[in-house]
Parts: structure tokens; sequence; C-alpha cells
């Protein structure tokens, strides 16, 4: 088995329902975590038992569902809001759009 990568760090932790109803006492996670339930009354009764759990979902949320779970969490970010990333895509696109001029230029002379 490979050894983990110690630099990687979860945004947030999923964790299923069935978990927490087949291991006694509190689950210590390392991030934020969402529990996925099928009713409110199994995420009331179990929330407690994660203290780093930022809500619940169903099993199967929709997509704007789990979206809004997630934010809700801080898992998600905008694309590109480092700054630095920012200005790698815009150098990156100034490269090609200047490549671009100089091949079209040169098709059009010879």
């Amino acid at each position: 088995m490979p050894e983990p990568d110690s630099r990687w760090q979860a945004d947030v932790v999923l964790v299923d329902g069935s978990v927490l109803r087949n291991a006694p006492g509190v689950l210590s996670l390392p991030a934020p975590a969402l529990l996925l339930f099928g009713t409110r009354e199994d995420a009331d009764e179990y929330l407690p038992r994660v203290p780093t759990a930022k809500g619940w979902l169903r099993k199967d949320p929709t997509y704007p569902e789990l979206e809004s779970a997630l934010a809700t969490a801080g898992a998600l970010a905008p694309p590109l809001t480092r700054p630095r990333a920012r200005l790698i895509a815009m150098a990156l696109f100034a490269v090609v759009l200047v490549l671009a001029a100089i091949a079209v230029i040169w098709l059009a002379f010879n």
C-alpha cells in the first residue's frame, strides 16, 4: 500500500450515517464534515457525535443541495481566487495570443 501524501489535506469529509450507527463514541475528524443521512431525525441524533460537522445532507442530494452544503462547510472556492494563479492564466493567454498573431502575419506574407 502506498504511503499517504502528508501534504494533502481534505477540504471537507463526507461521512455516511451508517458509519455512526455502527460505531460508539465521538468521531474526531481533521476537517469539516458533512453527514449523509436519510432523514432529519437521524441527522439530529448523530450530529453531536461529530464535533467538526457543519451540517447534513440526504444520501441522494440534488446538485444545488450538495453545492450549498459544500459552500457552507467551506469546501468551495471560486476558480482562480489566488492572485498568482490568475496572473499565470493571464500570462499564458497573452503568450498564446502573441503566437497566434505571429502565425497569422507569417502566413500572410509567405
